[in-house]
């Protein structure tokens, strides 16, 4: 991924965009404990997908109703991420 917009917007505009930020902000933090020598393209890219399966938990949790279908099979809760560059998508499903 040669572009993290998402990650370099979160670090310039932090204070403006709090709500947006913090969710993806609060991802960093162990990535970089995990992979202390991580290049910075490579961290973005980490983030992203760490933001992606953390959406999946937040919205889990922020409804019983999904977080009951889901564990019931009726419905399977899962992230995209659109690669603007190729136009392909890559799913994600959460493994909590």
């Amino acid at each position: 991924m040669n572009n993290c917009a998402v990650y370099l917007f979160s670090q310039l505009f932090q204070s403006f965009v709090h709500f947006i930020t913090h969710k993806i902000q609060r991802c960093i933090p162990a990535l970089k404990k995990d992979h202390p020598h991580i290049h910075e393209e490579e961290l973005c890219e980490k983030v992203t997908k760490e933001n992606i399966l953390q959406g999946i938990v937040d919205l889990k949790h922020r409804s019983t109703i999904l977080q009951e279908m889901d564990y019931q099979g009726e419905i399977k809760i899962i992230g995209g991420l659109y690669d603007i560059s190729n136009g392909q998508v890559e799913f994600f499903v959460n493994q909590t």
